[in-house]
């Protein structure tokens, strides 16, 4: 599911409702309780997903399995060339590699050694950033809409609870992310 300014209620609900099954947070009728666990768990707040690439031509580069949407600032610090591949998962092991002023986005051998036959997607280091701010603002409008979605269910903490996923997922500040 992508989280962004076009999700709808159903997915709002959804992502609220992995969301607390994936950390064992224990909704109740009014988020007071939830946001309350939130809070104490902010340091631990996991999300299973994580990025996909799409392009043209080419099968998408999904995250593997234990890859987190929660990370995707790494991929935001990674741009600056100063740090080992973002965690993508593994199984499959998807990885990104520097080469000169473009990165190369390989569909596995981030952690398995890497098939002579598989070629990586190629992306200026400009495009990669670009693709990162439009993930950026996906994820700033699906936060609207988790505000909105709170609201409309009366859920007294939705400013709280938004906030912290916002600060949780790095979202406003990428920079921020602890990794």
């Amino acid at each position: 599911m992508r989280l962004s300014g076009a999700s709808t209620p159903d997915d709002v609900g959804l992502f609220f409702g992995a969301l607390s099954a994936y950390n064992e947070l224990k909704w109740d009728d009014f988020g007071i309780n939830w946001a309350s666990e939130l809070e104490v768990s902010r340091n631990h707040i996991n999300l299973a997903g994580g990025l996909m690439l799409v392009a043209p031509g080419r099968d998408p580069i999904r995250p593997g399995c234990c890859a987190g949407i929660e990370a995707w600032a790494e991929f935001w610090k990674y741009s600056k060339n100063d740090s080992g591949s973002p965690w993508w998962g593994h199984d499959p092991d998807p990885c990104l590699e520097w080469n000169g002023d473009e990165i190369l986005a390989w569909p596995c051998g981030g952690i398995s050694p890497r098939s002579s036959d598989v070629t990586p997607v190629r992306l200026a280091a400009d495009e990669y950033r670009a693709l990162l701010r439009s993930v950026q603002q996906d994820l700033l409008d699906f936060l609207v809409l988790a505000r909105a979605w709170l609201e409309s269910r009366g859920v007294h903490t939705g400013d709280r609870i938004v906030d912290i996923i916002d600060e949780v997922f790095a979202v406003s500040n990428p920079e921020s992310w602890r990794s």
